[in-house]
């Protein structure tokens, strides 16, 4: 019964939290993919250019992520397939912006054209910062799941009943995984 409750003390994270945390780390990514790809001197130059293309990305990202389903999905059992579906949102909120971002660029004046390589870094930075906030749920979900408070006692996993799962794939594995992580289930 210790493993139920110290279960339910495991603190619930929202999607809103997502979204909070990617309005701020979107900006971020493109302010880094500018710094890791021009050189202090030439920075300067880029400095509004740097601010419009983050103002678009803090725009246009979220609305992608949104339409790829990233803000309705429960990260505490992500998988890899999960991690394609952030690639791919990454890569065309990367694409979406650079595509948004040419066009100001004989509108507006101080407006420098965004350098090649600028998309491919900010699409990895984004990458790493989208997937590493999600996935780290799920390295904390199974640590949770590992700590002492949430085993069972000796006593209660001698009446746990054994189980045999045969012939289920990866459905099996699935529910092989979730009698390990949830003791309480007495199997």
């Amino acid at each position: 019964m210790e493993g139920a409750k110290g279960l339910q003390k495991l603190p619930m994270i929202r999607n809103r939290y997502f979204l909070a945390l990617d309005l701020v780390l979107i900006p971020m990514a493109a302010v880094i993919s500018f710094l890791l790809r021009l050189d202090p001197s030439v920075w300067q130059l880029y400095t509004y250019t740097t601010l419009v293309y983050a103002a678009l990305a803090l725009v246009i990202k979220p609305g992608v992520y949104f339409l790829f389903g990233l803000y309705r999905r429960y990260w505490r059992y992500a998988s890899s397939r999960e991690l394609v579906i952030i690639m791919f949102a990454a890569l065309v909120a990367t694409m979406v912006t650079m595509g948004v971002t040419i066009w100001p660029a004989p509108l507006v004046i101080a407006f420098r054209p965004v350098p090649r390589s600028i998309p491919f870094i900010d699409c990895l930075v984004s990458l790493v910062f989208v997937g590493g906030t999600r996935f780290s749920v799920r390295i904390l979900a199974d640590v949770w799941h590992r700590l002492p408070h949430t085993r069972q006692t000796t006593v209660e996993s001698k009446k746990a009943l054994r189980v045999l799962v045969m012939g289920a794939g990866d459905a099996g594995a699935m529910i092989v995984r979730e009698m390990q992580a949830n003791p309480h289930t007495g199997l």
